[in-house]
């Protein structure tokens, strides 16, 4: 799926689950551009999950072990992940915007306080939302290039 189909496609549903929470849609549109491909992961076009969520202690959904690269120590690793499984893409959106806001550390990251998208995906790494250590400024480049910020309105 080409980037501004996959735009089109989630921009509504990710309008949606922003309203009142203080998350800006074009930092949320951005990491599901970045995190699924633009729509073409295996993890989203199959299951759902648009952001790589994987699941939790308290998770009662269903999973699916899927290979995934990760940065650690600046040092690019393949293993099996587990992540969760949704029912629907908006189930999936849903559960992304709920475990940003039960989380602790994504708010005294400052992701809720930020002022600009920009700030948000700074928030976000510095939370440590992803491994990957370009993640804000990957997310910041598909906002700024796809004009995603005309959806914060």
């Amino acid at each position: 799926m080409l980037r501004q189909q996959f735009i089109d496609t989630i921009k509504d549903g990710v309008i949606e689950v922003c309203k009142d929470t203080h998350l800006f849609p074009s930092v949320m549109i951005a990491q599901g551009c970045l995190e699924s491909n633009n729509g073409a992961s295996n993890l989203s076009a199959k299951y759902n999950n648009y952001f790589g969520m994987k699941p939790g202690h308290d998770w009662k959904g269903a999973t699916v072990a899927l290979p995934t690269t990760e940065e650690v120590d600046g040092k690019i690793i393949h293993i099996a992940q587990s992540f969760k499984v949704y029912p629907t893409l908006s189930a999936g959106f849903q559960d992304h915007v709920a475990m940003l806001q039960r989380v602790v550390v994504y708010k005294t990251a400052g992701v809720f306080t930020a002022i600009t998208p920009e700030l948000q995906c700074m928030a976000l790494h510095k939370a440590g939302y992803a491994t990957d250590s370009h993640y804000a400024p990957k997310l910041i480049a598909i906002i700024n290039e796809n004009d995603l910020k005309q959806y914060d309105v």
